[in-house]
């Protein structure tokens, strides 16, 4: 009887000595993902890339495009990927043109 006295005792000694330890902050919303923005965003770096021939240059700038301008076109927070991915497919397109150009102004002289 005198040792379940003692462990009763530690029992609620301890219990009065741990201290309550701080809560995580926890957030019921989680950040947005524009996946149609980071498509067109990767899709006209491609562009940009391979825009040197110009077949796939103009293909991956058109499919940069869309994807950007249909993210642009949904009601959502984050537009910064989709305008960044629009610019670039439309300069990915430009340059695939000049790109063009200037491969049938060589033959011409030639």
């Amino acid at each position: 009887m005198n040792e379940n006295n003692l462990n009763n005792n530690q029992n609620q000694t301890y219990n009065q000595n741990v201290t309550q330890l701080p809560r995580a902050t926890v957030y019921d919303t989680m950040p947005v993902k524009n996946n149609m923005a980071i498509a067109g965003l990767i899709t006209s770096l491609f562009a940009l890339f391979f825009s040197w021939i110009a077949s796939i240059g103009i293909v991956l700038g058109i499919m940069g495009m869309v994807c950007s301008i249909v993210s642009l076109c949904r009601k959502e927070k984050s537009k910064g990927m989709a305008i960044a991915g629009l610019v670039i497919s439309i300069l990915s397109i430009l340059f695939a043109i000049v790109v063009i150009m200037l491969v049938y102004i060589l033959a011409i002289m030639q």
